[in-house]
Formats: structure tokens, sequence, C-alpha cells
């Protein structure tokens, strides 16, 4: 293999993971806000293609300066469609929200079929054929204009939901709607602008990538598959992670084509997804073992051995620590002994005697200590004050 299409193949992967990571961070917003897949989101695009391809032609606009007004145009219909239909389903089971959103995918596909017809088409600009050489590596104007604004429209948008009033209440949102209902947020006029704001994004990434593709009609459900794939191994309802892996998929899929074949290059992306496990995924493994844990009553294991006191994984078995390092357990309150409280309701600790006929559960306090042994922290366990 030649190093230098290796090295050709890396770049244009990487510049053209601007288009796909713009068109990810829409995804990504209008799922994180809230909670609605959006199966439509590649029809949109596929819109925004052809309203560039119309000022194109009819009105003579470049679409590396009219992807401005596509991104508009797309944030109406984004904000109507969540005011008219998505509004009355956003309560409603996912099922619902599903086919709401299919519905709204074929009825686009379709009218985009009667209106341009099922013929591929392309975007003339002057920047498609103009090229800058570096040694035996060439760079495509297109694609680097292309990355620098959605660089750009990213950051702007990173900008807008951290700065300004509109954009944390749409985090607020986000992260508690009925807290923000409380505060006096809109949260109906939210959801619709983050919407809007998801579907302007995708409106651009199909303006700035119609002179470098072809594309039909047909074309939405390829996007659609390709922009649900980056936000699962970014992680759904991450701006940063919907970017990163933009600019990853784009490079497999580039290299992929290096190595394989271009017809095969949606199988490299997809074998990335299989082999990555998605952030999303991961997130509530972690949340349901906290849950567990939580309902047995078993303290989460600190990552220092020193830093509490016998991290017991069984609720039944008194912990053997004490208030001070004698090697005779005494119980959980100071001064009272084993068979003072023998009868009492308060759970105390049993002699060491006891232990050995109890199951073997060590005290993890000291790095070294034995099972059944007593603790060598004066700090109380936390297991017995709170029993």
């Amino acid at each position: 293999m030649d190093p230098t299409l290796v090295v050709q193949g890396l770049l244009n992967g990487f510049l053209f993971g601007g288009v796909y990571s713009l068109m990810a961070v829409g995804l990504t917003l209008i799922f994180g806000v809230m909670r609605v897949v959006n199966f439509a989101h590649g029809d949109m695009m596929v819109w925004g293609m052809y309203l560039a391809w119309l000022a194109s032609t009819r009105l003579g606009v470049d679409p590396y300066l009219g992807f401005l007004g596509c991104a508009a145009a797309l944030f109406a219909l984004g904000f109507a469609t969540q005011r008219v239909l998505v509004n009355r389903i956003i309560d409603a089971p996912h099922e619902m929200q599903i086919l709401l959103m299919l519905g709204v995918a074929l009825v686009l596909e379709n009218a985009a079929l009667v209106a341009f017809g099922p013929d591929p088409v392309r975007v003339r600009s002057p920047l498609t054929g103009v090229t800058v050489w570096l040694g035996p590596i060439f760079v495509d104007v297109a694609r680097l204009v292309t990355f620098g604004v959605a660089i750009v429209l990213t950051l702007a948008l990173y900008l807008f939901l951290t700065k300004t009033d509109l954009g944390m209440s749409m985090r607020a949102a986000a992260d508690n709607s009925y807290g923000a209902l409380v505060i006096g947020t809109d949260v109906r006029r939210v959801y619709a602008v983050a919407f809007g704001i998801g579907a302007a994004c995708v409106g651009a990434a199909g303006a700035l990538v119609s002179p470098i593709l072809p594309f039909s009609p047909s074309g939405g459900l390829t996007a659609s598959v390709a922009a649900f794939n980056i936000v699962i191994i970014g992680g759904m309802g991450s701006l940063v992670g919907a970017f990163v892996g933009g600019l990853l998929v784009s490079v497999a899929e580039s290299l992929g084509a290096v190595f394989l074949a271009p017809s095969l290059k949606e199988l490299v992306s997809f074998s990335l997804l299989v082999a990555h496990p998605p952030a999303a995924a991961r997130r509530p493994l972690r949340q349901e073992r906290r849950v567990r844990r939580a309902r047995r009553g078993s303290p989460a294991r600190s990552r220092s051995p020193r830093s509490s006191c016998c991290p017991c994984s069984s609720a039944r078995m008194p912990s053997p620590c004490s208030s001070s390092s004698s090697s005779t357990p005494t119980s959980g309150r100071r001064g009272t002994s084993w068979a003072a409280t023998r009868g009492s309701s308060r759970r105390a600790t049993p002699p060491s005697s006891e232990w050995a006929r109890m199951p073997r559960r060590c005290c993890r306090c000291t790095p070294g200590s034995r099972r059944g042994s007593a603790c060598s922290s004066a700090a109380r366990c936390p297991r017995a004050s709170a029993s």
C-alpha cells in the first residue's frame, strides 16, 4: 500500500468529518434536550441540499454563501414541526415518537421526489475544482472550507448554549424539565427552538456538502444511519462526543475505502461501533450497579483503602469495625459491651469467637487485614452507625 495514498485518505476523511460532526451535533442536541429521536434528520439534510441547489441554479448564490439561508429555512421547518406535531406526543411512549418521526421522514422524502425527481443532482461551485498541493498530497479547498465552517458553527452553538440565557434555559430543560417550569421557563418554546436549531445544523451541513457529493431524495436514510452511528459512538446528548465521533467515523470510512473498497466504507464505521462500547451503553450500567448497591444497603467501595472503614457487602452481617484498635471487637457504641447490647434493637458487634461462625467477609480498612479481624482505624464504621 502506497503511504501517500493512506495519508491522502486520512486527510480527506478528516476534512469531510466536519460535515458528519455538524449533522451529528444537530441530532444529539434534539435528543439531549427533548429525548426525542429525530428519524427525519437525514431527510432534512436532503432538503438542505436541494435548497442550496435551488439557490445556486435560480439565484446564482454560491452554496458556501447560501448555507445561512438554508439553515434559516430548516430552522423554520424544525420549529414548525415541533410546534405542530412533536408537541402533541412529547410525553407519549417512545413508540409513538418513533412512528411520528418516521412519518415525517416519509413525507419529506416523497415531497422531494415529487418536486425534484429521482435523478441525482450536484451543485456547482467555483471552489470545487480548486486544490492546493503540499508535495505529493493535495488539499481540496472545498473540503477545507466546509471543515472550517463546520468548526465555526459548532463553536457558535457551544457558546450559545453556555453563554446566553436561552441556551442556559435549554440546558436547564434538558436536565430537569419540571424544575425549569418551576422557575418560569417556557419549556415548550425551548423545545421548539432546540428542534429548530438541530434542523438548522443539519440544513447547513447539507448545503455545505452539496458541491462535494451528488444527492437524490432517497439519500436521507443513509444520512440518518450515519448520524445515529456517530451519536451512539460519541454518546447521546454530548456535543463534544458528537463532534469527535463525526471526525472518527469519517476518517474510518475514508481509510476503509483505501484499504478495502469504496463500497465497503460503511463496514468499517459499523465495525467501529461494534468494537467500541458506546458511552450511552456504559453509563446506564454504572448507574444500575449503584442503584443495586443502594437497595442492598451496601455503601460504595472507596477507591482509597484507608478512606473509609469496612465496606462489607452483606447487609445481614454486623460490621467488625470498632471505635478502638483492640483485637476484641466492641459494639458500634463506645463503652458498651456485646453482652450489654445483645438484647437491644441496635445491631452490635459480636466478639471474635462469634466471627468464626459467621460468613468470612474481611474488613478492608487497612491493607493486609485478616478476615474477621478488628479494624485498626479509629473511625466508626458507617454501617454500624447507620444501623
